[in-house]
């Protein structure tokens, strides 16, 4: 079995993914994804917004690596659950494509709204797992 699991950053993604990888006993893939812009916090506070350093170009190559591999990995694991945003069409559809051929495949789209996502990001923050910025603040941030 293969599970995609997408949504916004904060959506709770990556809970659903370790939560399923370990109950499956799945191996858990996580792309590495960007939503196209990195958020700086400044020595005031400030948060700016940056380009990511992952273009499409690039997270084009990377899932391209990653459908290719996905045969050997579905063969050597069993499960699978494959963990990001998904938002570029094109890479994503790279990864779709690949799992096409294989049997068994969900996908899972988790819908959140902007406080939820806020709220689950300032409660990483306090648990010292990174620093971590609100959806809110990166509009702001782009303004």
């Amino acid at each position: 079995m293969i599970i995609f699991i997408g949504g916004i950053a904060g959506s709770g993604k990556m809970i659903l993914a370790e939560a399923l990888a370990t109950d499956l006993r799945a191996r858990l893939i996580v792309p590495k994804d960007s939503y196209g812009y990195n958020l700086i916090r400044d020595a005031h506070g400030e948060t700016h917004a940056r380009r990511s350093p992952f273009d499409d170009a690039e997270m084009t190559t990377i899932n391209q690596d990653l459908a290719r591999q996905m045969p050997h990995l579905h063969t050597m694991h069993g499960n699978l659950v494959v963990s990001g945003s998904f938002h570029r069409k094109k890479p994503r559809n790279i990864l779709l494509e690949a799992a096409r051929v294989l049997d068994d495949v969900t996908i899972i789209w988790i819908e959140s709204n902007d406080e939820a996502a806020d709220r689950r990001m300032l409660s990483l923050e306090a648990q010292g797992r990174g620093r971590f910025a609100t959806l809110s603040s990166l509009r702001t941030a782009m303004q």
